[in-house]
């Protein structure tokens, strides 16, 4: 609680004596802050406004802090303004944020402009590894690669492997991975989550999206493996993989869950959620390879419910410009168990339903307007 905690001050500029204990005398740097509070029980707050990284902001094993942004600068006043870390442009390749082992949370903050360029890359934005992250009113914007060279990228907004992750209110908006080529799969444009415990709650996913010219991608805004999913009131509009063009004398790998992909999580609720113009495509033919215009289930039991997923401006299942058509579905199921109730499914390019394996249950729903049958 904020009364037991250490309670420390941050401005883009530092006040007074800039040791952080008020405003007159704050901090005029975040890493400041969180060296000072050590492993103390500290919170954090930051006046609203852009702060400018120019190096990873680092919280290290045993930090347990709570960052309070939008802060007017009267007591803990938060105001219409969010404080917003964004990358010093000067510096080409960095990542935002880099958390491990700690308890974190965050509100009414900005995440933007983080990018890493080297191959192997893990949360362009922020990375976590087995810490306990909750962030509230916060946005993930522009983070990821853009026009690299390698093996692998995970998660453009935020990559956590381990712990668990909760979002309320939240924003992933034009996160991206696009890169030229490379022999791994790139993997969640928006969220990559490993053995982690994910929630988000009336969060927006727009225009998160996965591009690339060899290989393949999976999870345009959210790829999960392992661990749990919980994903309530949320809204997916136009997240995307697209691949474009064969490259090379290796056989190109799919595309696949334009919004979400789900990879053995052994247990995934998306309720009370709406899907509009996700999709997964292939600009030239001779792909192998489209699956899950909106979700991909690779194993573990999915439960879909009260939601609805629709066309929008583009299509739920594959399409293809280069005169080769490649069967999908709005979900694709692979393999697991998965229901799908009071759920509408509408206007997809494709078919509703794409089964290859597993079990699909449908209660309750309707399946209409879609360019193919309503399962394949």
């Amino acid at each position: 609680s904020v009364a037991d905690s250490r309670l420390i001050y941050v401005t883009q500029e530092g006040t007074r004596q800039k040791d952080g204990t008020s405003w007159d005398n704050a901090f005029d740097s975040i890493q400041a802050a969180v060296d000072a509070a050590g492993t103390e029980a500290a919170v954090i707050f930051l006046l609203q406004g852009d702060y400018t990284l120019s190096a990873e902001l680092s919280i290290g094993e045993g930090a347990n802090l709570a960052f309070v942004g939008g802060c007017t600068g009267a007591g803990a006043e938060v105001g219409t303004e969010k404080s917003a870390l964004i990358r010093d442009t000067s510096v080409a390749s960095m990542r935002l944020v880099n958390i491990t082992g700690a308890t974190v949370s965050f509100s009414d903050m900005v995440v933007r402009g983080g990018r890493l360029n080297p191959a192997s890359s893990y949360g362009h934005g922020v990375n976590s590894a087995n810490s306990t992250l909750a962030f509230t009113r916060c946005a993930f914007d522009d983070n990821g690669v853009s026009a690299g060279q390698g093996n692998g990228h995970y998660g453009g907004g935020l990559a956590a492997n381990g712990g668990s992750v909760k979002l309320v209110d939240c924003a992933f908006t034009k996160n991206v991975l696009n890169y030229n080529a490379g022999q791994i799969e790139q993997m969640g444009a928006g969220i990559w989550a490993k053995n982690v415990a994910l929630e988000a709650a009336g969060c927006l996913f727009a225009t998160n999206y996965i591009y690339v010219q060899h290989y393949g991608g999976m999870g345009g805004a959210i790829y999960a493996n392992g661990g749990s999913v919980l994903i309530t009131n949320c809204i997916f509009n136009g997240n995307y993989g697209s691949h474009g063009r064969t490259y090379g004398a290796q056989a190109p790998r799919g595309m696949y869950g334009g919004a979400i992909y789900l990879d053995a999580v052994p247990t995934t609720k998306i309720v009370d959620s709406s899907f509009d113009g996700n999709y997964v495509n292939n600009l030239r033919g001779g792909i192998t390879e489209y699956s899950g215009g909106t979700i991909y289930i690779a194993g573990g039991k999915v439960t879909v419910e009260r939601c609805k997923v629709l066309r929008g401006g583009w299509w739920n299942g594959s399409r293809t410009e280069g005169g080769v058509k490649y069967d999908s579905g709005a979900i694709t199921l692979a393999s697991g168990d998965v229901t799908v109730a009071n759920t509408l499914i509408a206007d997809g390019h494709a078919y509703a339903f794409e089964v290859s394996g597993g079990t699909l249950s449908i209660d309750r729903s309707t399946l209409v307007g879609n360019d193919m049958a309503a399962i394949l």
